[in-house]
């Protein structure tokens, strides 16, 4: 078999006559074209990075805060490559294969094959098996996964159909040089954001893996509302996106907020009907401090103790009263001690008693004995069942249970509210003068969530509250700010 060249073909014919010997020849020339099989081998691999993402937060609480004020909190969100930082993909060759076709006629293949050493086979696509006359066929093959990174041969054969229905193979061979091969990173970049990050951009910024750890700071202020008598959370998220994949990483840091409420209650103890029934309901005043304990295994729902506080603020009126605090039955659904304290101006204990806390029964205390002795206005109706001197100015319930307790306090129903109803307690003023029992739900009650300005002596609530609707009894709307926030601090002449 003869490639790539020429052969000669000479014919010679002899022939006798009459003892002459007569002899001619004649020879032609074949041109025999040999296809050239080139190629290349391009080996590479892949590089993942896997990331972190850690959200710390200074103080995650409980944090107690009083109705309206605030904390301010510092997180830190740092941004770190994982353990292990990266993992590379399998080494991949690949490449094309070139069969050059230097014959005036096309080239039939059978096939195109491609083989790396020792023995694995890559897959070849090629656009046609026709080589056209005087030009070339390009194809291509792989990417094909190695086992591991030792150097190989790869070598691409072209198989030819021959006239005769034979065919013959011609070849080319390339290196596989892993020492060469090229890197495509995958994710070594990733877009850090958070919830709270409040200031532009938007987003904390962006991080390459060769610049990190990489950690932001930055603060934020946390208030208490003043509508939530519980726990509850603050929490917020940072994330990261990874450039490629756009894989997504969050992490959290909630703060916790133990909110204390205060209630406002007021009182007008005038009967209805009586001369001089103004509506002023600054009769009688007095704050409730809420003060929940939860236990800190708690999310949110378990009490370990419950403390109210009565502080008087009233100028106080012409009758005289006992402030009494009612629990009723079934408020908690925990046994306990209870204590009720009586407290002088200074501080100082003048009464005080303890008992056993039972959930099925109500639990009723006078926290106020003798408004008159606690704000004497020179009257002389004191009441001498309670004869405390120096006068009770302020008073404490509070309730010790044997077991972390279940309890939601919930949101304040502003609604249901403004005259004592939805409260898990109860307030009363007992009128000595008229023998009536002012309780929740009497229109001569008024209930608010904060502490909240009564209006001057003589002065209706409507005209120190723009948004209370005037009547007998006023109405109190629940409009887009609170009524009690809107507040008219004016001189009358006389009574309204």
């Amino acid at each position: 078999q003869i490639l790539d060249g020429t052969v000669t073909n000479t014919s010679t014919a002899t022939a006798d006559f009459v003892q002459v010997v007569v002899e001619a020849s004649d020879e032609c020339v074949t041109t025999i074209h040999e296809l050239e099989v080139s190629k290349d081998a391009q080996t590479s691999f892949e590089r993942t990075y896997y990331w972190t993402i850690d959200k710390v937060v200074d103080d995650p609480g409980p944090i107690t805060l009083l109705p309206g004020d605030s904390v301010t909190s510092w997180y830190s969100v740092t941004v770190n490559l994982d353990s292990p930082s990266y993992v590379d993909s399998p080494l991949l060759v690949e490449g094309t294969i070139t069969i050059n076709n230097p014959a005036p006629m096309d080239a039939e293949l059978a096939s195109v094959s491609d083989r790396v050493s020792p023995d694995i086979l890559a897959d070849v696509d090629c656009p046609s098996l026709t080589v056209p006359a005087g030009d070339s066929l390009i194809c291509t093959y792989g990417p094909t996964e190695l086992p591991d990174s030792s150097n190989r041969v790869n070598t691409a054969t072209a198989t030819l159909i021959n006239n005769n229905g034979g065919t013959t193979d011609f070849s080319g061979s390339a290196n596989v040089d892993v020492s060469q091969a090229s890197m495509e990173e995958i994710d070594e970049e990733v877009q850090v954001s958070d919830d709270f990050w409040a200031l532009p951009p938007d987003d904390l910024g962006t991080v390459r893996y060769d610049e990190v750890p990489v950690t932001f700071i930055y603060s934020r202020t946390i208030s208490a509302p003043g509508t939530i008598c519980q726990l509850f959370d603050v929490p917020n998220v940072a994330s990261l996106v990874t450039n490629d994949t756009g894989t997504e990483i969050t992490d959290d840091a909630t703060v916790q907020v133990l909110e204390l409420c205060t209630i406002s209650s007021a009182y007008e103890d005038l009967a209805f009907g009586t001369p001089g029934f103004d509506w002023d309901y600054n009769d009688w005043v007095a704050t409730i401090d809420i003060s929940p304990t939860f236990s800190s295994a708690s999310e949110g729902g378990e009490l370990l103790s419950m403390k109210l506080i009565v502080n008087p603020e009233a100028h106080g009126a012409a009758y005289n009263h006992e402030f009494w605090l009612l629990i009723p039955a079934d408020a908690f659904q925990c046994t306990g001690d209870y204590t009720r304290t009586l407290f002088d101006e200074n501080g100082n204990v003048l009464d005080e008693d303890t008992g056993i806390f039972n959930p099925s029964a109500d639990h009723d205390f006078p926290v106020i004995p003798s408004t008159h002795d606690a704000f004497p206005l020179g009257a002389t109706n004191t009441n001498e069942r309670f004869p405390y001197s120096p006068p009770v100015r302020t008073a404490s319930v509070s309730i010790a249970f044997d077991n972390p307790c279940p309890f939601e306090l919930g949101e304040l129903d502003l609604g249901e509210l403004v005259h004592g109803k939805g409260l898990f307690f109860s307030t009363h003023l007992k009128v000595f003068n008229t023998g009536e029992d002012i309780g929740p739900g009497d229109s001569r009650t008024l209930f608010v969530p904060v502490d909240w300005k009564w209006p001057e002596e003589e002065i209706a609530i409507w005209f120190a509250y723009p948004d209370v609707i005037p009547g007998a009894p006023p109405s109190f709307p629940i409009v887009p700010i609170p009524w009690w926030e809107n507040y008219t601090d004016l001189v009358y002449n006389g009574k309204p």
